[in-house]
């Protein structure tokens, strides 16, 4: 029996398809990730230290420290965005006519590139202000 011959164009349309759409949902997932648990943090020590005065500089600078991460947290949504834009029209040059060509595709890749180690970034700075600053909450609760 013959076999079919291989569609490259239909494998990688899809391909990028899928890839696009899992690197959406789970880049989207650990940024609402860093964001919660950093303003769920906040909300927390606020709760939890009504009616106390606290004159401490490192409580304040635990509650900085959390908006600090939600805002890290925004930026990698942004970025993630910038990514996924980035790879797509990398993508589309292989099949749009008018955007044919490699230094059309190496121009994107490298903009995707850059967003990915921005977005990267906004996620380790995220998760270093959330341990920053409840290492500084720890100190201002206790000291």
């Amino acid at each position: 029996m013959p076999r079919e011959p291989f569609d490259f164009k239909a494998f990688a349309a899809d391909r990028s398809t899928r890839n696009s759409q899992m690197s959406n949902e789970l880049g989207k997932a650990a940024a609402q990730a860093v964001m919660l648990i950093n303003g769920g943090a906040a909300a927390a020590i606020l709760s939890f230290m009504k009616g106390t005065q606290v004159s401490n500089v490192f409580f304040a600078l635990g509650l900085v420290g959390y908006a600090v991460g939600v805002i890290c947290a925004s930026w990698m949504m942004y970025s993630l965005n910038q990514v996924l834009y980035g790879r797509s029209e990398f993508w589309q040059s292989y099949f749009n006519h008018e955007k044919l060509g490699e230094p059309y595709r190496g121009i994107w890749k490298k903009k995707a590139d850059i967003w990915l180690g921005r977005k990267n970034t906004a996620f380790v700075c995220s998760v270093g202000c959330f341990l920053i600053a409840g290492f500084c909450m720890a100190i201002a609760i206790y000291a």
